[in-house]
């Protein structure tokens, strides 16, 4: 590859590639090797096994790097799911969402819903929206 092609960027990837330092060190080493060929000199670099083992490791503190974020999005997922898989709607009142209010009132007024000893309905989100469902078909009537 001779030295103008180097220089010649057509592409968002390439430009990326030449502005990387492994860019920058390939387009050197092969400058390197186009002089000393030119002049017919013998020339000395890294053996391909250090410049393999440097890239690997690079590579490889990238990936452990995108693994952890990973992780953490995915511990964060559940505690998130967690969170809200464990509210309870007791009571029609400013915590229940404001789409169930009406259903799960007149279920409680019609004696559908009686609570727990102390008036609790117990309800979670799922079971909410499972109760608005047969209302809007008519399960429970007008």
């Amino acid at each position: 590859m001779s030295i103008p092609k180097k220089l010649f960027i057509d592409n968002y990837d390439d430009n990326r590639f030449l502005a990387s330092d492994d860019g920058k060190y390939k387009c050197a080493v092969g400058i390197y090797k186009g002089i000393c060929n030119y002049f017919g000199v013998d020339y000395k670099l890294e053996s391909e096994d250090e410049l393999m083992s440097r890239e690997y490791e690079e590579l490889k503190a990238e990936n452990d790097r995108q693994n952890d974020i990973i992780n953490q999005m995915g511990t964060e997922l559940e505690e998130l799911r967690n969170t809200a898989k464990s509210v309870i709607y007791d009571y029609v009142d400013g915590n229940m969402p404001e789409w169930a209010r009406p259903t799960i009132q007149k279920l409680v007024d019609k004696g559908f819903l009686k609570g727990d000893e102390e008036g609790k309905l117990g309800l979670t989100y799922d079971l909410m929206r499972m109760l608005i469902i047969n209302d809007r078909a008519g399960v429970y009537g007008k």
